[in-house]
């Protein structure tokens, strides 16, 4: 169940980043720049989105390993 949530979640996640990008590169081009901390809480805000890609599917591939070895496990604990 939580694999179409993360995969669902993908594309939006690619598609704001994206658009996160394109719009810096207009805004650096078009010589309006923020002040240093702006790029900094938005390198930090990028990091914070890795990292959340990174436990979705951290926690999809958890999910799936009790699916297969859930049987396993109580059949143990039940011993």
């Amino acid at each position: 169940m939580r694999q179409g949530s993360a995969n669902g979640r993908r594309p939006d996640l690619l598609e704001a980043r994206l658009s996160e990008v394109l719009g810096e590169q207009v805004w650096r081009e078009s010589g309006i720049r923020g002040p240093d901390d702006t790029e900094q809480l938005q390198v930090r805000i990028t990091t914070l989105e890795q990292q959340d890609v990174d436990l979705e599917l951290k926690i999809q591939e958890r999910d799936e390993d009790l699916q297969e070895f859930g049987p396993d496990l109580a059949g143990v604990l039940e011993a």
